[in-house]
C-alpha cells in the first residue's frame, strides 16, 4: 500500500480514527475485514502507549502453495476459521518490554511473579557495528518465556487477556488477504538483510500492510504460541529479521530456534528467558475480546484435570519431560480456548512454579485452541460432557550443579476462552 492512501492511514489511525480495509484476496480469505480500528492502549501507571489492530475474523488458507520460491515442507497450506482478535500493530518495543524486565527493581513488582535477568549478556547492548538500540527498537533477544511472561504481566497490568499470537492468527495478519509470498515491493514493507545496515530499526518505521501491521516482515523474527512440532519441546518464529536474505522473508516461513542461536548460553538445555545470541528475536502481541468474566472463572472451575504424570523422563543434554494427561468438561458452555499450565511438585508435593532462581516457568498446553495452526481436535469446541487428552514436553527445573530429581508434575487451567452464540 502505497500513496495517497498510505499518507491517509498513517494520519487517520493517529488520530483513532479509521479507514476501510485494503481489499481482501478471495484466494487467501473468505471473510470480509471491516474498516480499519485501531486502539491505542496506554499501559497503567506510565505513559507507555502501544496500538492494537482488530481483526475481524473470517475462513484463510495459511501455509504455501507448491512451487512458491523457497517453500519448505514445513509450510503445509491449512483452512483456518477465525473469530475476531485484536493484534500489535507494531513489535513490542524496548520502552514497552523494559517496563516488565527491569520492574524487579520495585517493590511488589508486576502481581504475577518477578521476570528473569539476562545473566549472560545484556540484550540492549549496541550491535557489532555500534548502533544503538532506543527505546523504539524492537525489543530483541526474547525467548519464550520472557515473552509469555510480558504477556502474562501486562494481563495484570490492564485486566485484558494478552498472549502471543498463534502461527495461523500471525499469518492470517501479515498476508492481510494476499495470496502472495511476500510484500511487493519488499523494501517498503520490511527490513531485511539487503537493506537494514545490519541492524534492527525502530517499530513501525516502514509501510503498513493492508490491515494496519507494520515490520511484520522483517526486523524480528516474531515468537508465536504454540511449539513448532508439538508435542516436542520448541519456539516457533515468524516473519525473518534485519538479516535474513530478501528471498527467504515470507509470510509462510516458519522457523524453529536453533542451538546456535545461544552458543553463548553454557546451560543446556537453552535457557528460556533470553536468546544470548539472538538479537534478531522479538515478538508482538495479540489481545482477545473480552475480559475474564463469571462465565469463563466458571467454566475453570468444571475443568477436571486427570492422570498427569511423566511419560518419559528426558536425558542430556535437554532434559526435556515428556508430560501426558486428560482433562474432563463439565461446563455448560462450550470452550474454544483451554490453557493449562504443567508444574512439577517438590519432593513435599507442594506446586514448583519457579525454579531455584525464583524464575518462573510457562509450561503451557492447549487442549482447545480454536485458532491453531497445527491439525488436530484441539481446534474443535471442547463441548460438554467432553474428555481429551493432553501431551507436551517440559524443561526440567535446573539448579547450578545440574537438574533437580523430580518425578511428580500436575496442571491447572490458567486460560478459558468461550465460544460466542
Amino acid at each position: 500500500m502505497s500513496g495517497p492512501r498510505a499518507i491517509l492511514l498513517l494520519l487517520l489511525a493517529a488520530c483513532g480514527q479509521s479507514v476501510p480495509a485494503a481489499p481482501a484476496s478471495a484466494k487467501a480469505t473468505a471473510g470480509k475485514q471491516e474498516p480499519l480500528k485501531v486502539e491505542t492502549v496506554i499501559i497503567p501507571g506510565t505513559g507507555v502507549k502501544f496500538d492494537l489492530v482488530y481483526l475481524a475474523g473470517g475462513t484463510a488458507k495459511v501455509g504455501s502453495p507448491e512451487g512458491e520460491p523457497g517453500r519448505e515442507k514445513d509450510e503445509a497450506v491449512r483452512e483456518v476459521t477465525f473469530a475476531p482478535f485484536w493484534i500489535g500493530a507494531r513489535e513490542v518495543s524496548w520502552e514497552e518490554y523494559t517496563l516488565y524486565y527491569e520492574s524487579w527493581k520495585q517493590e511488589k513488582v508486576d502481581g504475577v511473579t518477578r521476570p528473569s535477568q539476562p545473566d549472560v549478556v545484556d540484550p540492549k547492548e549496541p550491535f557489532p557495528n555500534g548502533a544503538e538500540q532506543s527505546p523504539k527498537h524492537p525489543a530483541v533477544a526474547i525467548g519464550w518465556f520472557g515473552a509469555q511472561g510480558y504477556c502474562e504481566w501486562l494481563s495484570k497490568k490492564t485486566g485484558d487477556r494478552y498472549r502471543l499470537p498463534t502461527e495461523a492468527e500471525w499469518e492470517y495478519a501479515c498476508r492481510a488477504g494476499s495470496a502472495k509470498a511476500a510484500f511487493n515491493p519488499l523494501d517498503d514493507h520490511a527490513w531485511h538483510k539487503a537493506n537494514s545496515q545490519a541492524q534492527t530499526h525502530p517499530v513501525g518505521r516502514k509501510k503498513p500492510n493492508a490491515f494496519g501491521l507494520r515490520d511484520v516482515l522483517g526486523n524480528v523474527w516474531e515468537q508465536c504460541l504454540e511449539p513448532y512440532a508439538p508435542p516436542a519441546f520448541g519456539p516457533v518464529v515468524r516473519g525473518g529479521a534485519w538479516n535474513t536474505p530478501p528471498g527467504d522473508v515470507r509470510a509462510a516461513n516458519r522457523q524453529t530456534i536453533p542451538e546456535e542461536w545461544a552458543e553463548r548460553d553454557p546451560k543446556r538445555p537453552l535457557r528460556l528467558w533470553w536468546i544470548t545470541d539472538g538479537p534478531f528475536v522479538g515478538f508482538r502481541i495479540v489481545r482477545l475480546p473480552g475480559a475474564e468474566g463469571k462465565e469463563e472463572r466458571d467454566a475453570a472451575a468444571h475443568v477436571e484435570i486427570r492422570d498427569v504424570k511423566i511419560v518419559q523422563k528426558g536425558k542430556r543434554p535437554d532434559y526435556l519431560d515428556r508430560v501426558a494427561g486428560e482433562i474432563h468438561y463439565k461446563g455448560s458452555s462450550a470452550v474454544v480456548e483451554l490453557e493449562l499450565t504443567v508444574f512439577f511438585l517438590d519432593e513435599e508435593g507442594k506446586p514448583m512454579r519457579k525454579d531455584p532462581k525464583d524464575k518462573p516457568s510457562f509450561n503451557k498446553v492447549y487442549p482447545a485452541l480454536a485458532h491453531s495452526y497445527h491439525p488436530g481436535d484441539h481446534r474443535k469446541p471442547l463441548k460438554p460432557g467432553e474428555n481429551r487428552t493432553f501431551e507436551l514436553e517440559v524443561p526440567h527445573p535446573f539448579v547450578e550443579a545440574g537438574p533437580l530429581d523430580l518425578d511428580k508434575v500436575a496442571a491447572k487451567v490458567t486460560r478459558v476462552v468461550l465460544a460466542k452464540p
